[in-house]
């Protein structure tokens, strides 16, 4: 069935391959979060002290979206209940709790090649490099302009067809 080809696709090509996320440059310094437009902002990217991290951008308590779009924090608020996260995604605190219920906000790893952000495979980094000539690609200079979110609602196989 359609749905059935539809899961199998989604599963055997897209769910392994590696997903961009962005570049380094968009989240400069300590602080500077973007959340991930793709995936109804669920997740972001956030500058913490050691580096850029991947975190959950739904509150553990009351599953709220805390973050929108993109700024620079302190630290991870839910809006609704007021739990507090630092930046890294830490629990600190939880209102009307007796005790703190350490619920830290899941993070995923992420892998940084040549100043852009991926999730996925681990190993992305030692395959780019078989590539020959890679070595002359380096997208340290490139300036951060802007993000554009396109949903195209078509089947992906027919556009490659048509126009790939």
């Amino acid at each position: 069935s359609d749905a059935w080809t539809f899961d199998k696709e989604m599963h055997q090509i897209f769910e392994k391959a590696p997903h961009y996320l962005g570049h380094e440059k968009s989240l400069p310094n300590t602080g500077d979060y973007r959340t991930l437009q793709d995936e109804n902002q669920w997740r972001m990217l956030v500058h913490t002290e050691n580096g850029i991290q991947l975190i959950s951008n739904i509150c553990r308590h009351r599953q709220a979206i805390m973050q929108q779009w993109s700024g620079t924090i302190k630290n991870i608020t839910c809006p609704l209940h007021k739990w507090s996260w630092d930046i890294s995604g830490k629990m600190q605190g939880a209102p009307f709790f007796d005790t703190n219920p350490c619920k830290n906000l899941q993070t995923w790893n992420i892998e940084n090649w040549k100043w852009l952000l991926f999730e996925g495979e681990s190993t992305l980094t030692e395959k780019l490099n078989t590539i020959e000539g890679i070595d002359k690609i380096d997208f340290k200079e490139y300036i951060y302009h802007r993000t554009e979110h396109h949903e195209c609602h078509y089947n992906w196989k027919t556009f490659m067809e048509v126009y790939g």
